[in-house]
């Protein structure tokens, strides 16, 4: 992926780090691995940027005028059970009837 950014003359910084947060960037999108007392995530919120989580921005910027089925697989644990007949047709979280 590094080598596709590059050719389109994107810069890629690697890490973690806050002066990767100049120029300010328009948003933030701050994934699962990173918690309060790193760095970067200090620097988001002192200097009041604007920030959300890698789903909620996948939800709104990609996701959200399309019918998304999502399924969660646990490993080491049995296969799911099939829920087809017991699922809703309305979309939205939780939704099972």
């Amino acid at each position: 992926m590094s080598t596709q950014l590059q050719e389109l003359g994107i810069e890629l910084r690697e890490g973690y780090h806050p002066e990767h947060l100049q120029p300010k960037p328009d948003l933030v999108i701050i994934g699962n691995a990173l918690s309060r007392g790193n760095p970067a995530v200090e620097a988001v919120l002192r200097d009041r940027l604007v920030y959300t989580s890698g789903p909620q921005w996948l939800a709104q910027a990609v996701l959200q005028h399309k019918w998304v089925l999502g399924l969660r697989v646990l490993t080491g644990k049995p296969p799911p059970v099939p829920c087809w007949r017991g699922c809703s047709n309305t979309p939205g979280p939780g939704r099972v009837t």
